[in-house]
């Protein structure tokens, strides 16, 4: 039966009583008769005060051990209300199965999760562990497990915003410094040549001298996407901790953060082509090719070694690591199909070849024109293989059966292909996007190819067709404008507005005459 013992003590140091027995209030004297001092604990005289010491609560738990019921201890409460509503909480978790005696901090339970969690994607693993060392472990490490809740986390969420704002005017700072820097260059240049030029000199440079050492300071912010991954790191350690009952609840569950929407992916239309070449700036993170840049592109790479690679992923929308993992025995050009089942990421420059999600496992069906390319490609190959080992004798060709190789065979690595296709695209003078931007593209080619939202989120290898309808799907202007027209063309009517241009020539058309004098007379006759 839970009964909550409450008392106040303090740190103080000062003579010593006995508090027990018929010495009871008596001084404790050392051998030569002297009173000893200590802690004072719960005798200090000014506990009656109500700005002195702190409260604690001292219960017993239903668990035993040994035969022996254990007993939880804990203080730096301010009052004897808050002592006794822990205490409380301390019994009623106890009663639960939780282990309210444990001394096991969020950090280093975080520690133990992550080491013990099978089913992360090697992609994953080096975020969540840059969350909990970065934040996690950096703002609550400390807090024990067992005494976890939702203020603790939003105390977190506070912090990082508060060091996004140091952050932030540090940056501000840096700017300054470097217009600083500028201006005392132009001076510099515009001086005659001399002692003023000099000293204009000296004092470019320590503006530059300043800027440099202020620019290593820079930290990037802790912007609204990263801490909602934060969040769901937390989250699903916590859940994981439920299960255990290392905690009675989520409490990442009761944090509210700031909504997010994922950047919405724009077309680059001839008018945000024409401003992003006089201003070099994106309209949004997420840039669409029309088809008509998209064909301009592979005309532009037809000649470049791993054009068949560029055209299976503007067309069928490979991911990057999906192409440097793809092998030949995934390809029936008969059947004219590619089976995708693995795919290789990049982390710290290294590479690794692993399973992606079970969705993306997917069986994708090529055209004609990709077969002929992928026939020439494995005849290329073919022809480098035997060069190679011609050429070195002490080094042959890596046999790995991956389809996109170098010219020894060396499967390719993913960080290669992005920096290839920008360098591409600036060669061609094309607006940029990036290399998964691709697969926007090859969704919005095939939604205006007919394809049903179902078969282009199977293409893309996608859970559901919600993503790749929120997410993947631009309707390009040319198809906007005639689905504009279609709609306008449903509703009848006699009195439209039409364009001077199409007037012109409607007006020559005897026949359309007709059919409006035609349409006259039936509303007259239909009016009688």
């Amino acid at each position: 039966m839970f009964e909550d013992k409450t008392y106040k003590r303090c740190g103080c140091h000062g003579p010593l009583v006995h508090k027990r027995g018929k010495l009871k209030g008596k001084p404790k004297l050392d051998a030569e008769g002297n009173q000893l001092t200590g802690p004072l604990d719960r005798s200090c005289p000014l506990l009656n005060r109500r700005d002195h010491g702190s409260w604690y609560y001292s219960i017993e738990l239903d668990t035993k051990v040994g035969g022996k019921r254990q007993r939880a201890v804990k203080g730096g409460y301010k009052t004897q209300k808050k002592a006794a509503e822990a205490a409380k909480t301390a019994y009623e978790k106890s009663r639960a199965g939780l282990k309210v005696l444990s001394k096991e901090t969020l950090g280093d339970y975080m520690i133990k999760w992550l080491k013990g969690k099978q089913d992360l994607a090697t992609t994953t693993v080096p975020g969540y562990e840059r969350h909990v060392r970065l934040y996690i472990g950096k703002y609550i490490g400390h807090v024990p497990l067992i005494e976890l809740d939702a203020d603790h986390i939003r105390e977190m969420f506070k912090a990082i915003n508060d060091e996004n704002e140091r952050r932030d005017a540090h940056r501000a700072q840096v700017e300054a410094l470097a217009e600083d820097a500028q201006a005392k260059g132009l001076i510099w240049r515009q001086t005659p040549p001399g002692d003023a030029r000099g000293e204009a000199r000296t004092v470019w440079n320590e503006a530059k001298g300043r800027l440099a050492e202020e620019r290593k300071q820079l930290r990037r912010i802790t912007d609204t996407p990263t801490q909602h991954r934060i969040k769901a790191t937390l989250s699903s350690a916590l859940e994981d901790a439920v299960k255990a009952l290392k905690v009675v609840r989520n409490w990442a569950a009761l944090v509210e953060l700031p909504t997010y929407k994922r950047p919405k992916a724009l077309v680059w239309t001839a008018a945000r082509v024409a401003e992003w070449a006089r201003t070099g700036e994106r309209p949004s993170p997420v840039m669409v090719w029309t088809p008509e840049l998209t064909g301009t592109f592979l005309d532009a790479v037809v000649e470049d070694r791993l054009y068949p690679l560029w055209h299976l992923f503007a067309l069928r929308g490979l991911r990057r690591g999906e192409g440097c993992a793809l092998q030949w025995s995934s390809i029936d050009l008969e059947a004219r199909t590619i089976h995708i089942s693995h795919q290789v990421v990049a982390i710290a420059s290294k590479v690794f070849r692993e399973d992606p999600k079970a969705d993306s496992v997917r069986t994708i069906t090529i055209d004609r024109e990709t077969v002929e390319l992928l026939r020439r490609w494995q005849a290329q190959q073919a022809t480098e293989r035997e060069a190679w080992n011609e050429a070195h004798k002490d080094e042959l060709w890596q046999d790995t059966g991956v389809v996109f190789t170098k010219e020894n065979g060396e499967p390719y690595h993913p960080d290669y292909l992005t920096h290839r296709f920008e360098l591409l695209i600036t060669k061609a003078g094309l607006p940029p996007i990036r290399l998964h931007d691709l697969r926007h593209g090859t969704a919005g080619i095939s939604n205006a190819a007919g394809m049903s939202m179902k078969d282009i989120s199977e293409l893309l290898g996608h859970s559901g067709i919600q993503i790749t309808a929120d997410t993947y799907t631009s309707v390009f202007p040319q198809f906007q404008h005639a689905q504009a027209e279609a709609t306008l063309a449903v509703v009848p009517r006699v009195n439209r507005v039409t364009p001077a241009a199409e007037a012109t020539s409607k007006s020559a058309d005897p026949t359309r005459r007709e059919r409006a004098a035609k349409r006259k007379r039936v509303r007259v006759a239909v009016g009688a």
